[in-house]
């Protein structure tokens, strides 16, 4: 009867360690896909960075209130898709602490991670490209929905501008 009762035991422990097993499986392939559906937004995105995206600072001094200048600007266009925790130091220069950490899309349809570092005078930052995977990682489901989000509000901007020329052609034309 012992025997019988242990085996069943031991076959339940086995469905448990299948299941665990599975799930383990079936995350890492979730995972994996929604890196896909990240890197899929982006290169769908990435036409419209060079219109809607903002020039984000690359370096430059502070004042004594806490104004730029001299600032420099990086060339291409950028959207911020997410902010997280800074790492330690900058991997570019080791000696420079980070302050701010953000996921961005640029407009030549690169995911990067920009760092920015400051000693309270010089501003200074550090662009490295992710992989989708990589900003999943870090950022989490944030890049993919500021993507989102970012079409919805661009979306819903022309909209209004559509309305708004749709009014003054009329008003023009004394169809008001």
């Amino acid at each position: 009867m012992g025997d019988i009762i242990e085996d069943g035991y031991q076959a339940l422990l086995d469905r448990i360690n299948t299941a665990k097993e599975k799930i383990a499986t079936s995350s890492e392939a979730i995972q994996n896909e929604e890196a896909l559906l990240l890197d899929r937004m982006v290169t769908m995105t990435a036409p419209l960075v060079k219109e809607i995206g903002l020039s984000l600072l690359r370096r430059g001094k502070t004042d004594t209130k806490g104004e730029v200048y001299d600032a420099e600007y990086y060339k291409q266009k950028m959207i911020a898709l997410g902010k997280t925790d800074p790492a330690a130091i900058q991997p570019g220069d080791m000696a420079k602490k980070i302050t701010d950490q953000f996921c961005i899309l640029g407009e030549d349809g690169v995911l990067y991670e920009l760092m920015y570092s400051s000693d309270g005078f010089f501003i200074n930052s550090y662009l490295n490209p992710l992989t989708p995977a990589d900003a999943r990682a870090t950022y989490g489901n944030e890049p993919a929905f500021m993507l989102y989000h970012a079409m919805k509000q661009y979306l819903q901007g022309q909209e209004e501008l559509v309305c708004a020329l749709e009014k003054t052609l009329n008003f023009i034309h004394g169809s008001h």
